[in-house]
């Protein structure tokens, strides 16, 4: 039986997505399709695995991508000239470096 991350390499989304779901993996699933930002299969996946709140979840993944590239948030800063939303994201930078992550909700738009 194929390895769902070799499914996944080759493009073999729905195969890759069945080993997932049936080695109880579906979280795997729901990031595999994020990350082609295939929302409607992410969706459907969290919802029949994870229910409500994992469908939630990947709702608000969509609507608040995350920007985890250094030079991305660097660029960002560097960019921003509203001291408002420079203080912001200094706030969110320094959650950057905790969690590696930064939402970027439309409370923190830049």
């Amino acid at each position: 039986m194929p390895h769902p991350q070799a499914l996944q390499a080759e493009g073999a989304w729905r195969d890759a997505e069945r080993h997932f779901c049936e080695a109880k993996e579906w979280r795997a699933a729901v990031n595999m399709h994020s990350a082609q930002a295939a929302w409607d299969d992410a969706l459907r996946v969290a919802k029949v695995f994870g229910g409500p709140g994992a469908a939630s979840e990947v709702h608000s993944t969509k609507t608040h991508p995350c920007v985890n590239d250094r030079a991305t948030l660097v660029l960002l800063f560097s960019a921003v000239t509203d001291v408002s939303k420079k203080s912001m994201l200094a706030c969110a930078l320094a959650a950057w470096l905790h969690t590696g992550c930064i939402c970027m909700g439309h409370h923190a738009a830049v």
